[in-house]
């Protein structure tokens, strides 16, 4: 399209075009009143700049969408019980304490858009500084997704994360650590509760959950679970009753046995040597 040049600014000139429009190029050596051809952009190239545009606009959205979606829930309890949510790159989206101590410990913690390893280790140690390690001797880790595949290879990671954290800190405890399923953190939200303390509950203690085992620690909790699986190896009254009457009845068949055995040697003895003095 003719344009005419009617200003020189500077690098650029400023074209007046037959339609009527004003455009802004670089100057080429131009002076005012330069009549030359303005190349028009095609049609397709705006178009193909338009859906490129709307395409990282697109991909931009979905990625920040993503970032921003649980992905995994982590719980933490010492007796302090702790849920992070976990996007899908692994990072700390959400924190969130659920009882008291838990809100003290997060406070002032900054652990969103941490790795979940990281995020871990830091809460163990404030818990740690805390000094609830002085009277809990267990560290409970559950990680849940609604891939459990991914749910349990992320609770290998955090064990070991959590082992080696209490290992360079000195701190004397056991780390439970294990992949639950997704159901448990709805049904734990639900009472206000770990889905790391509900798991211990119903499927460790084998229990409902109700007023007395919610309200207990995680040490009473498991100290409760370490007694009844010892009973439950240890045979009872009247299994060790029945086992030493078995042991016994054993020990008289054998008795029985040897002295069958040996009177049936005797009498052989005294047939050969009767035989003998015969001939």
């Amino acid at each position: 399209m003719k344009s005419v040049v009617v200003e020189i600014k500077g690098d650029y000139a400023v074209f007046l075009k037959d339609d009527g429009t004003v455009v802004k190029k670089r100057n080429k050596n131009y002076c005012i009143g330069d009549v030359v051809i303005v190349k028009e952009k095609s049609l397709t190239k705006r178009i193909r700049v338009a859906v490129a545009a709307a395409l990282f606009f697109m991909v931009a959205s979905v990625g920040v969408a993503a970032y921003e979606t649980p992905y995994y829930y982590v719980s933490l309890d010492v007796n302090p019980g702790i849920l992070l949510k976990v996007n899908l790159f692994e990072k700390v989206i959400g924190v969130q304490g659920v009882n008291e101590d838990a809100i003290a410990i997060i406070e002032g913690l900054e652990l969103k858009n941490k790795g979940i390893e990281t995020a871990l280790c830091n809460a163990i140690q404030r818990i740690e500084e805390k000094g609830y390690f002085v009277k809990n001797n267990n560290i409970i880790i559950a990680a849940s997704s609604k891939n459990t595949e991914k749910a349990e290879k992320l609770a290998l990671k955090l064990k070991d994360a959590a082992n080696e954290e209490i290992e360079d800190e000195g701190i004397d405890v056991d780390v439970d650590c294990r992949g639950i399923g997704y159901e448990m953190v709805q049904k734990a939200r639900e009472l206000n509760i770990t889905p790391g303390k509900y798991n211990i509950i119903t499927h460790l203690l084998k229990e409902e959950v109700n007023d007395v085992n919610v309200n207990q620690s995680i040490k009473e909790l498991m100290s409760r679970f370490t007694a009844n699986k010892g009973n439950l190896d240890s045979p009872s009254d009247g299994e060790q009753t029945q086992n030493q009457e078995q042991i016994q009845n054993a020990g008289e068949e054998d008795k029985l046995v040897n002295q069958e055995q040996t009177s049936n040697q005797n009498g052989n003895t005294n047939t050969y040597n009767k035989g003998k003095n015969n001939k």
